[in-house]
């Protein structure tokens, strides 16, 4: 299944959470991420294995890979985008968002309303973070992303969505989508600053 049509505009479709088997809870490797990324026709996605940093060498010329990680803090999970090396885990989240600023990278809330305990998101902290932006689009059934995309409103921050994907067939479930196109990771950084970006769910 490919993902939506861009209704005769230039969008592009990413999934900013997807876990390879470096995650010990995953087993899809790298090779079957790029596959599947380019069976559904998207434009770029993130590899956010859990506390490491995977970097991917991506020899298709229109996907665009976004490196990332998911950490884990004391407080929940963070997604860090557009880094260039791991992050300590389970230190405090305002300590964590900062080492992540510090390269130039972004930091989103990873599914910020989850009712399970082994998804840990940051919840209410959200409000007092300097974040870049929240997961509103995550299709685990026990995370409230309709109370997320609420938040990422008031808060006047982006919303990304990813598939957090542990298996093959999830990928390009949760996706984000980007209004114009972009080449670069340093441009898709500035389109998720600037609040360009939304968060679907494919059907």
């Amino acid at each position: 299944m490919t993902v939506p049509n861009s209704d005769g505009r230039n969008r592009m479709y990413l999934d900013l959470h997807i876990h390879s088997e470096r995650s010990m809870d995953s087993r899809i490797s790298v090779k079957q991420i790029l596959t599947r990324c380019i069976e559904l026709g998207l434009a770029g996605f993130a590899v956010t294995d859990h506390d490491q940093f995977t970097d991917v060498h991506c020899p298709y010329p229109d996907l665009l890979a976004i490196p990332g990680s998911e950490i884990s803090t004391e407080d929940g999970h963070i997604l860090a985008l557009g880094i260039n090396e791991p992050f300590p885990s389970f230190i405090d989240a305002a300590e964590t968002i900062d080492l992540i600023h510090e390269q130039g990278a972004l930091a989103i809330a990873s599914h910020p309303f989850s009712s399970k305990e082994e998804f840990p998101g940051l919840g209410d902290l959200v409000y007092d973070l300097k974040l870049d932006g929240l997961e509103i689009t995550n299709p685990k059934g026990h995370i409230d992303n309709k109370r997320a995309r609420k938040v990422a409103n008031t808060l006047s921050i982006a919303k990304v969505g990813g598939s957090d994907a542990h298996d093959l067939l999830s990928i390009g479930i949760g996706l984000t989508v980007l209004r114009e196109p972009v080449e670069t990771v340093d441009d898709f950084l500035a389109e998720v600053r600037g609040g360009r970006t939304d968060g679907l769910l494919r059907k």
